[in-house]
């Protein structure tokens, strides 16, 4: 199976869904030509369709209204002519959005006893939903999509091993997303996570110390906010996008996505394949 998760931040329907060129039609005045420069307020969802047409599966964070997602699976399904359906759940002050193909993925619910399970380990934290994922292939995921509160309530050292020890004895496969703190926060040795009891941090290819951008280039962080942690038994890879493979990205948001290959998909030529496609596109 092939994973996007992306931090399109503040995302919302009137962010999402309007194609560049409805935006220069929209906006073809002094004014909205000068509103179009701020691009916290509108997209490229051109851009945002290049990108995550690529991906079985598709997880997004900053939602606040639970419209997005059906507004957003519609849009996909009507430019990429591959039927989206979704899944979303509210995770305390947001609503976590998982998008799929059909064609790729038979069915997401949520793992109820899992996900109340780590409430218990880290009250007061935004905490991810346990998804159990069914491939048509019949693979199964038991996936951790999570934007965590930036900082954590709780001192970060504290809470990742307690999470990722919870999420290890639930079953949960992979744990991923913008984590709002950098793998800095959780080096020293009480905090590190163990093997065989822990789910175990997956290094990004692609050798970007940050996952984030502005305007002016990398943001400088001893490690990205974007990370994952897996179950070792787990067959995967991960790979961080370049920004600059993303023509307009910084009209999304600031992060940069991060790619899961699991199962069959792990394997070099299939990763290439994707990848080179999505920079492919020149916008």
């Amino acid at each position: 199976m092939i994973i996007c998760s992306w931090n399109i931040e503040h995302c919302r329907p009137a962010k999402i869904t309007r194609t560049k060129q409805e935006l220069v039609e929209q906006e073809d005045t002094i004014e909205g030509r000068d509103r179009l420069s701020q691009i916290d307020d509108f997209a490229n969802f051109d851009t945002f369709v290049e990108v995550v047409r690529h991906a079985d599966i598709v997880f997004l964070y900053e939602a606040k209204s639970e419209q997005t997602a059906p507004k957003i699976a519609e849009m996909l399904t009507k430019l990429t002519t591959i039927e989206w359906a979704y899944f979303s759940t509210v995770t305390l002050d947001e609503v976590s959005i998982c998008l799929f193909k059909t064609t790729k993925v038979s069915s997401v619910k949520l793992n109820t006893g899992a996900t109340a399970t780590i409430k218990v380990v880290a009250p007061g934290e935004r905490l991810p939903p346990i998804l159990i994922v069914t491939g048509i292939n019949q693979e199964v995921l038991h996936l951790a999509p999570w934007h965590a509160y930036g900082p954590a309530k709780q001192m970060t050292s504290l809470v990742m091993p307690k999470i990722t020890a919870a999420l290890h004895e639930t079953g949960t496969d992979l744990l991923f997303g913008d984590f709002n703190f950098e793998r800095g926060n959780t080096s020293t040795s009480n905090s590190r996570p163990k093997r065989g009891r822990h789910l175990q941090e997956t290094m990004a290819e692609g050798g970007m110390r940050t996952s984030t951008q502005s305007a002016f280039g990398p943001t400088n962080r001893s490690g990205p906010l974007d990370r994952t942690f897996a179950n070792e038994k787990l067959q995967h890879s991960v790979h961080q996008l370049d920004p600059l493979d993303i023509p307009n990205h910084l009209h999304l948001t600031n992060h940069s996505p991060l790619f899961i290959f699991t199962g069959s998909d792990d394997e070099p030529n299939k990763k290439k394949d994707t990848l080179d496609a999505i920079k492919g596109y020149k916008g």
